[in-house]
């Protein structure tokens, strides 16, 4: 399988990885783990380098690159670094749709590509159901702080009337 060769791109425009990087909106650990054959290059990504560059002749720019070892990277690539992490309004069923369109460009419509999106789409589901419990305990714990200050408010009356009170009456308060 052939791929973009960041590193020679890189060199040829006197561009750091960390530059690169920016411009890509990736971090660099994600950009160094492609340069090393670790995650692939998405596709996004390999259209924005060339045309950011002007590369005209892609094929000038590749190299031959095995696939990646683990399905883990693969899911990493498309969930850690790329446009889904910035954009936390998008449903999961589309981030599903997303993900399945580029496992297809990345593995063909195999049954890999059937696994991986299999284990995407019960992380989502998992995912979901965590940010529901989180919902509702945020919620609780936001009435439980209205009651409390409800309550200090309460007992800032109280102190002030007693103070009141006190001072009516000629005694002194001590703190």
């Amino acid at each position: 399988m052939t791929t973009l060769d960041l590193q020679k791109i890189r060199k040829e425009f006197n561009v750091t990885q960390k530059a690169l990087a920016d411009m890509l909106n990736i971090n660099q650990s994600f950009l160094s783990n492609i340069e090393n054959g670790r995650s692939p290059l998405p596709p996004d990504k390999r259209e924005k380098i060339l045309q950011a560059f002007n590369i005209s002749r892609p094929e000038d720019y590749t190299i031959e690159v095995s696939e990646p070892q683990n399905i883990k990277n693969v899911q990493r690539s498309f969930i850690g670094g790329n446009k889904f992490t910035n954009n936390s309004s998008i449903e999961s069923s589309e981030l599903l749709i997303e993900i399945r369109k580029m496992l297809e460009l990345y593995f063909g419509n195999n049954t890999e590509s059937d696994n991986v999106s299999k284990i995407l789409s019960d992380q989502l589901d998992k995912s979901a159901k965590r940010i529901s419990v989180l919902e509702e305990k945020n919620e609780s714990l936001y009435e439980k702080i209205d009651k409390l200050q409800a309550r200090i408010l309460s007992i800032q009356e109280e102190n002030l009337t007693l103070r009141r009170i006190l001072a009516e009456r000629g005694i002194e308060y001590e703190k």
